[in-house]
């Protein structure tokens, strides 16, 4: 492998996960800021309840991105979905930062980008969750809406997808997007005749969705898909990257809060690092279980800190939330954070993916949203321990639903899943043991 065809890859790659680390950076925003934004940074006032909207127009963004991302890039291929999504993202950034009123705030609404990968997806909160903490509102917002502008640029020079342009019959231009990615002194021929057979074998095998999901397996695979979604957000992760700085504050804790939320982001990331190695190594739902029996304990934990301090004094122990919280996010990073978008790959067919995977993103988006507005509202009239509790309640029946009705996955084709799928005893005694 000579070094032009490693360097162009690794830029292009480079370039890409940039898209992941805008949407980490997202993630993370509403964490110090709203701290901020709360206690009149702005020149303007702002209620808890306005701010949780302001949260929530993200997870708004999401679910349009997914509804529309796919239609656009299989239209006009990567490159023009990519620049017309930094346009809503470069002016929500823009919005955020010269903000006058609340409602301005709300306008942001930001596309998703890309595939998230991650440990970019991390590298963004932590990068929110530093310049937030530290820097002006105006100037992160500038920052932020800056990255977006170097994304948009970048990607103009970036080659086009060779397979988009085999579709589109651009046989010439495929020729020098490879020759980008691979080297000039690449024999292309051979990958030419390979994507041509992809294409015609795609073509050949495409059938409308409602004759897919009218199979079992194809059910199940949906019904296990949309689920795993629904318990991602059910499990607490985004209120608690979204106002990470407001429970510490709560919490009573002693170090500066907006260092301990910086110090859970080195934990997330440090957390999704672990997790690649872990992934390859053992059984999806022995990791799945773990990971949301490991929640369990950080959220009961954090649950019964709060319901003590509003019963007796804990300044000896306001260490315990960061402890608990640390806790939390290597659970989630094991388990629940990665192995969930490695199902939705490993469960459905190709056919089904195109109109399962944007509808379980837009479930996950549509749930995110959902709580983030009703997370405040929880932890404001019936107390923060309840909103806790709530949440590892849901990591103990994703558990139930996991052993019931998830098939192993590790190291089996997709046939050999579809069978899982279709013979339902088969599913949950043979292969759960044979989960190592």
């Amino acid at each position: 492998m000579n070094n032009y065809k490693v360097s162009a890859q690794v830029l292009v790659a480079s370039i890409a996960s940039i898209g992941s680390l805008l949407y980490g950076i997202g993630l993370g925003w509403s964490s110090p800021s709203g701290v901020k934004i709360l206690n009149t940074e702005k020149n303007f006032e702002i209620t808890s309840s306005q701010f949780s909207w302001v949260v929530a127009m993200n997870s708004i963004g999401g679910c349009i991105g997914c509804l529309v991302t796919g239609l656009i890039r299989s239209n006009y291929g990567t490159k023009v979905s990519i620049f017309i999504f930094t346009i809503p993202s470069f002016s929500g950034w823009m919005l955020l930062a010269f903000a006058q009123a609340w409602w301005m705030l709300i306008i942001e609404i930001r596309g998703v980008l890309l595939s998230f990968y991650e440990i970019t997806v991390k590298s963004g909160i932590l990068f929110s969750y530093a310049i937030g903490s530290f820097t002006r509102q105006s100037i992160t917002n500038a920052i932020c809406g800056g990255i977006v502008v170097l994304y948009a640029i970048a990607f103009l020079f970036m080659p086009e997808s060779p397979l988009y342009l085999m579709k589109q019959h651009k046989t010439e231009e495929a020729k020098k997007s490879l020759t980008y990615l691979r080297g000039r002194n690449y024999k292309m021929d051979d990958e030419l005749t390979r994507l041509h057979l992809e294409i015609d074998e795609l073509e050949r095998n495409t059938k409308p969705f409602w004759q897919e999901i009218r199979t079992k397996a194809t059910r199940k695979a949906f019904v296990i898909v949309m689920s795993m979604f629904i318990f991602f957000q059910l499990c607490g992760i985004n209120a608690i990257i979204f106002y990470t700085t407001t429970i510490l504050i709560e919490s009573g804790i002693t170090i500066d809060p907006f260092i301990a939320t910086c110090m859970l982001g080195v934990i997330q990331v440090i957390g999704v690092l672990c997790s690649t190695a872990l992934v390859d190594h053992y059984g999806r739902k022995i990791l799945l279980i773990a990971s949301n029996i490991i929640m369990i304990f950080g959220l009961l934990g954090v649950g019964i800190y709060f319901h003590l301090k509003e019963k007796t004094t804990v300044t000896s122990i306001t260490w315990l939330p960061l402890v608990l919280f640390c806790i939390y996010f290597i659970g989630f990073s094991i388990g629940v954070g990665s192995v969930t978008y490695v199902l939705m790959g490993e469960l459905i067919s190709l056919n089904a993916k195109r109109v399962i995977g944007p509808m379980a993103q837009f479930s996950n988006f549509l749930m995110a949203f959902l709580i983030a507005i009703f997370f405040p509202k929880i932890a404001n009239y019936i107390g923060m321990h309840y909103a806790f509790y709530i949440f590892a309640a849901f990591c103990f029946i994703a558990i139930i639903f996991i052993i019931v009705m998830l098939p192993e996955t590790k190291g089996k084709s997709l046939v050999e899943i579809q069978n899982l799928l279709t013979n339902d005893r088969k599913c949950d005694t043979n292969n759960f043991k044979n989960r190592f």
